[in-house]
């Protein structure tokens, strides 16, 4: 799944989602949010920070999903993973 598409003064931005597993040094929101944001930088390719837009439990499976929007091109060279 590609993700859901906004238009954004005229750029076409998707929500991508993070899976995150807390463990005993996840305890508080703010080290969620900070541990998505960094994974956000390393999935897209990029150096700025990429704002998080929620942080949501899901108690069915013990984990937290993290939104955020990312542009649909992303700063990886062609062919990477």
């Amino acid at each position: 799944m590609r993700g859901l598409q906004t238009e954004k003064g005229g750029q076409v931005k998707m929500l991508r989602a993070l899976v995150l597993m807390p463990n005993e040094r996840t305890k508080d929101m703010r080290s969620l949010v900070n541990i998505a944001s960094a994974e956000a930088k390393k999935r897209e390719g990029v150096h700025e920070d990429i704002p998080i837009k929620t942080v949501i439990f899901v108690p069915e499976c013990g984990c937290y999903v993290a939104l955020y929007e990312a542009s649909d091109v992303r700063g990886r060279k062609a062919g990477g993973t």
